[in-house]
C-alpha cells in the first residue's frame, strides 16, 4: 500500500503539525511494505516551525524510518520548503515544470560602515568573494 501526504500552501506551524500527524499516524499502522510519498507545492514559510517539525520526524524512529524511504515529488518548493522536501525521502522527483528556490543566506551592507566599502565607495573585496564563493558553490552542485 502507497500513502501520500500532500504538503502545500505556505508552511505554518499548523500546517507542518498536521504532517507531522499524518506522518505519526502511518507510522503506527505501517508494515514493512508500505511506502510513503510526501509530494511537496509549497512557496516556503516559516523557518522555525519548520526546523522543528524536522527534529520531530526525526526525533520519533518510527516517522525518522518512514521519513528516510519516502519517495517525495515536488511540483514547487521554494526557500523552507525547499529545504524540508530535500531533507527527507531517499528518492526525489520533479514534475516537469518543477519550480525550486534556495536561499544563499545573506550579508547584511550598511551604508556608511567602513568595513563594508572600500575607498572608491565600492563594496568591499572581502562581500563580494564571499557572494562568488556561494554562487561557485551552487554552480558546482548543478
Amino acid at each position: 500500500m502507497i500513502t501520500t501526504i500532500l504538503i502545500s500552501g505556505v508552511l505554518t506551524k499548523a500546517r507542518l503539525d498536521r504532517a507531522i500527524e499524518e506522518m505519526l499516524h502511518v507510522a503506527v499502522g505501517n508494515s514493512a511494505d508500505e511506502d510513503l510519498v510526501l509530494v511537496f507545492n509549497s512557496p516556503g514559510g516559516d523557518c522555525f516551525a519548520a526546523l522543528r517539525f524536522l527534529d520531530a520526524v526525526r526525533g520519533d524512529e518510527r516517522t525518522r524510518r518512514l521519513a528516510e524511504r519516502a519517495e517525495v515529488k515536488i511540483y514547487d518548493a521554494h526557500s523552507t520548503a525547499a529545504l524540508v522536501a530535500f531533507a527527507l525521502g531517499s528518492k526525489w522527483e520533479l514534475s516537469a515544470n518543477a519550480k525550486i528556490g534556495f536561499h544563499l543566506g545573506e550579508t547584511n551592507v550598511q551604508v556608511g560602515n567602513p568595513d563594508h566599502f572600500d575607498q572608491d565607495g565600492r563594496l568591499a573585496t572581502w562581500i563580494v568573494e564571499e557572494w562568488q564563493i556561494g554562487r561557485a558553490s551552487c554552480r558546482e552542485r548543478a
